[in-house]
């Protein structure tokens, strides 16, 4: 009876098996939704910004908004210079947190805290896109997009009350149930990131001034105020160098508080009465106070020095 009995609940579940595949399919095939659209094809250049973002989340704002500039030159400007940048952010990341860590170590009962490893990875960050405006006031307004996917590793190394612990924070917003992933349901994964984008930006605030150092103004180069024009013609009885020797002369012209190297006219090898007629222009940025040296020189004797 046990083998029949066993032959007879296989034997029913085959039939129940198959009955129930070939009952699906006539219910898939009948039961079809009949509200389902043809997909249009459309060019992107009949998307708007707000259709684009949503098609196509990860494509440049220069290509999506034609008021922002390409910074291509930037973006691989910061590819050659990443390594060094990383090592100088994170020393001085490092330089600012010691003190502040070495201040509340006794307050916490901490003995030590360093950093075993602190790198902001090899990925720099990359510029989308600036939009450039001038306002009325003549100011020059910038709107950079920064993006970052990095990849950092930073592990400290915390000892207190005779336990010693390593801490590698990470940040990971996904969501794994069962062994599955479950932020890969579009649905979903879409509703997080929007979420996580507005709590983050309602903590953010635009600034009303944001004004960069560059240089001392009490340093800084004042205005040109005119072209000073100057016109070397000849030079008359130079002294010789020697019985058996004649200059080698040349005009040499220096523009006191000016950045820029001297000025020289053409040499006139042998010549103790030399014509040059050559012109030079200076820019003047403070007439009371600024001279113009003007010096003679033998070109030969001046090689050799």
């Amino acid at each position: 009876m046990g083998i029949v009995s066993m032959v007879l609940s296989f034997i029913g579940f085959c039939i129940g098996f198959s009955v129930g595949i070939v009952i699906g399919y006539f219910l898939f095939i009948y039961f079809q939704p009949t509200d389902v659209k043809n997909v249009k094809v459309r060019p992107l250049v009949e998307y708007d910004s707000d259709s684009l973002d949503d098609t196509l989340p990860e494509i440049p704002l220069w290509l999506k908004n034609p008021d922002y500039d390409r910074l291509d030159w930037l973006n691989r400007f910061l590819e050659l210079m990443w390594p060094y940048l990383n090592k100088a952010i994170c020393r001085i990341a490092q330089d600012v947190a010691n003190p502040i860590i070495a201040k509340n170590k006794e307050k916490y009962k901490i003995d030590y805290i360093k950093f075993e490893t602190f790198t902001l990875g090899s990925l720099p960050p990359t510029f989308q896109g600036v939009k450039v405006q001038v306002t009325n006031e003549q100011e020059l307004v910038m709107e950079p997009s920064l993006k970052w996917a990095g990849n950092p590793n930073t592990t400290v190394v915390v000892k207190a009350y005779g336990l010693k612990a390593t801490i590698q924070p990470h940040v990971d917003f996904g969501l794994k149930l069962l062994g599955a992933d479950v932020m890969a349901i579009p649905v979903l994964y879409k509703f997080v990131q929007e979420t996580i984008m507005d709590q983050v930006a309602s903590m953010f605030l635009w600034p009303k001034t944001l004004e960069v150092p560059i240089m001392d103004p009490s340093k800084a180069s004042k205005k040109p105020v005119g072209i000073l024009l100057v016109k070397v013609l000849r030079a008359q009885n130079l002294r010789e160098k020697g019985p058996l020797g004649k200059r080698d002369p040349y005009v040499k012209l220096k523009m006191s508080g000016s950045k820029l190297p001297s000025k020289k006219t053409a040499v006139k090898h042998s010549n103790l009465n030399p014509e040059w007629n050559q012109e030079f222009k200076f820019v003047i940025r403070d007439p009371e106070t600024q001279e113009l040296d003007i010096n003679v020189f033998d070109w030969e004797q001046a090689w050799n020095t």
